[in-house]
Order: C-alpha cells, then sequence, then structure tokens
C-alpha cells in the first residue's frame, strides 16, 4: 500500500472495496408497443368515462380562482387527481394550475402513460385529441 493514497481499501476511513454504484433500472420499450400501449390506456379511459373533451382551455389571465371556476363548471371540484392536455403549452393555463395539488398541466408532447394511468379524469382539448389520434394511428 502506498502511503500517499488515502482512499486505499486497506487503510483507516479509505474507501469502501465493492461500493454500491447508481444503477439504471430503466428498459428500453419498442415504438409500436409503446403506443399501443397508449391506445390501451386511452380506450380504457373513455372506457371508464374518465376522459373528458372540452373546445378549449385558455385562460384569459393567470388566476388560480379561474382554474378553479373553471374545473367547477366542468364538474371536477371534488376530483382528486385530474390531468388537463392541451395541443401546445399554454402558459396562462400552466401558471393558474400549478398552485393546486390535484391538477396537472401537460401537452401532446408530454404525454406520458404514468400521468395517464394515476389520474382520476383527464380532460384533452379537441386539438389535442387529434393530434395524439395523428400519433397513435
Amino acid at each position: 500500500m502506498r502511503a500517499s493514497i488515502d482512499s486505499s481499501m486497506r487503510a483507516r476511513g479509505g474507501g469502501v472495496t465493492f461500493a454500491a454504484r447508481p444503477q439504471d433500472h430503466s428498459q428500453k420499450v419498442n415504438r409500436k408497443m409503446y403506443r399501443a400501449a397508449m391506445r390501451a390506456i386511452f380506450s380504457e379511459l373513455v372506457r371508464q368515462e374518465r376522459l373528458l373533451v372540452v373546445d378549449r382551455l385558455k385562460l384569459p389571465e393567470i388566476k388560480t380562482k379561474q382554474m378553479i371556476a373553471r374545473l367547477a363548471a366542468l364538474g371536477l371540484a371534488d376530483r382528486s387527481r385530474v390531468l388537463l392536455v392541451s395541443e401546445e403549452v399554454d402558459m396562462n393555463l400552466h401558471l393558474s394550475a400549478r398552485n393546486l395539488r390535484n391538477v396537472a398541466v401537460s401537452d401532446t408532447t408530454g404525454l406520458d402513460p404514468v400521468s395517464l394511468v394515476n389520474s382520476d379524469t383527464v380532460v384533452m382539448t379537441v386539438g389535442a385529441v387529434q393530434r395524439v389520434g395523428e400519433w397513435l394511428a
């Protein structure tokens, strides 16, 4: 053992011989399989009546009160987890909903299976439904 190496395994206060390293447990999912899973998730959302389609979700200004009123108008005030999906990112919508703990906002490019499955209700705009339909076709 060299005296100048303090991190040697044999030195007091030295390193660990077979130390744990961060592991990556992610798996590659084929594109066809991913799209088939997304189609199955959307069909299950429709079957369970958890998918709601609206004309638009835009808010005129950044106000959480307006967001709460909009959710109440849709009948979603008592739902525990709501996912709002629009075709593009609307900053007024995002900033108005980020203070609500049970509401998540996404666009069609950021849509993932976990957020769809974990949401009690998914509210999508007509444009978002068309874009997702083109993507999954």
